[in-house]
């Protein structure tokens, strides 16, 4: 769900508490919040019920989705809250845990996938510009780094999943 296609228009329309629920979704495993959010919207609108097909209703009538997106902050405002209430306490959680990678696998992981995908587009650059067939080496080269991302999102994410699963049943 391309969750990044409606903070303009949230932001255009005035609606502050619904672009702060999308917002911090954005960067949180919140899928379910997100969701939420995406089909409150869609409904008050009668559409299908993803970013792109609210995008495209705001293309077409600006001021009916403005009209609907502020009717679905004012009514459900309170369930809004909750959920960035919910989104703030599983990461005060995480940065008051007793464990020290608990408390900082956030940024720390932001700081690794930084240098790790600078240093592979480096890499990559490096590796075209150096090779006497740059088709051919971009080819081998898109088949490592498929494996590569593969292998290390895949394990992220039972990481993420267990994790979730952990959280739901309080464990800490």
């Amino acid at each position: 769900m391309s969750l990044s296609i409606l903070l303009p228009i949230l932001t255009e329309v005035g609606v502050p508490l619904l672009r702060n629920v999308v917002g911090r979704a954005l960067g949180a495993p919140a899928g379910e919040i997100a969701s939420g959010v995406v089909t409150l919207i869609a409904d008050s609108l009668g559409v299908e019920r993803t970013p792109e097909a609210i995008a495209n209703k705001y293309n077409r009538d600006p001021q009916d989705v403005a009209e609907s997106l502020r009717y679905v902050e004012t009514s459900q405002k309170e369930f809004l809250v909750t959920m960035l209430d919910t989104i703030n306490q599983t990461m005060q959680k995480e940065q008051n845990a007793r464990g020290l990678l608990t408390r900082i696998w956030r940024p720390v992981f932001g700081l690794i996938f930084g240098m790790v995908y600078g240093l592979l587009g480096f890499c990559l650059v490096y590796a075209i510009a150096t090779s006497a067939d740059p088709i051919q080496a971009l080819g081998l080269i898109g088949g490592y780094l498929t494996t590569y991302l593969a292998c290390g999102t895949s394990v992220l994410g039972v990481y993420v999943w267990q994790r979730s699963a952990e959280k739901k049943q309080g464990v800490a």
